[in-house]
């Protein structure tokens, strides 16, 4: 997408996402990209992809823009330094943080502000289900962590310390706010069938929970700040 035409592609996608504040960016695929031969065959070549011109183009024509980059998985160092010229927010998700290791760089001590915190993402079971399916070793190091002894106020502080991270930005997906288990999964990845179908019922929203969260939005300064409209000049 380094091209006049790629630049035409991705003003396009802005246009579709216009109703939302962030997209998000499936990888960091400007640092490298694989390419398919033009007939479709088994193997493909990874090829060095335009690197931060490709950026500065977007920026110069476009301004900046509201990207988070998905920088899950397997990131190499050239990729993190590509995201930190770019300016974006990379995403950091809680439910990845907790496998024993101090130096997980998704627990909120590691995580650096230029990112989004998540409790999970739609990849990801709810932060329920995936509590409920941690073995005994892992959910004692929740608890400890948490500061909490069982799963009956797990859920509660488990969105406090993502509204508390140091992330610039947070995202709870909705099963979160509504407290629901893993039948309320959004997509399982690798299965062919059975996602994506999720809906929200109006029975299922709870005033309280959301009062909770936003009562987390204001208690971690997350809420938007209103500009305060200047009082008109008396005259006399």
């Amino acid at each position: 997408m380094g091209t006049p035409g790629g630049l035409k592609e991705f003003r396009r996608l802005l246009n579709w996402l216009i109703m939302s504040d962030w997209i998000i960016s499936e990888g960091l695929s400007h640092s490298g990209q694989f390419q398919f031969p033009v007939v479709l065959q088994k193997k493909g070549v990874w090829e060095k992809g335009p690197g931060i011109d490709f950026f500065n183009v977007i920026k110069q024509k476009l301004g900046k823009l509201p990207i988070i980059a998905e920088d899950l998985g397997e990131i190499t160092e050239e990729v993190e330094q590509l995201r930190q010229q770019a300016g974006l927010n990379g995403m950091k998700v809680l439910q990845f943080a907790f496998d024993g290791n101090p130096h997980n760089p998704y627990l909120p001590y590691n995580i650096f502000p230029d990112s989004v915190t998540y409790t999970g993402t739609h990849d990801n079971d709810t932060s329920i289900g995936w509590y409920n399916s941690l073995s005994s070793d892992n959910k004692v190091f929740v608890h400890n962590f948490l500061g909490c002894n069982g799963a009956a106020v797990f859920l509660q502080l488990f969105l406090r310390l993502a509204f508390g991270s140091p992330s610039r930005l947070c995202i709870i997906p909705f099963q979160d706010v509504l407290g629901l288990g893993t039948g309320h999964r959004m997509n399982t990845p690798g299965t062919g069938s059975g996602n994506w179908k999720w809906r929200f019922t109006e029975d299922q929203i709870c005033k309280e929970k959301l009062q909770e969260i936003g009562e987390l939005t204001n208690v971690f300064g997350r809420a938007p700040v209103k500009e305060k409209k200047a009082n008109p000049e008396k005259t006399n």
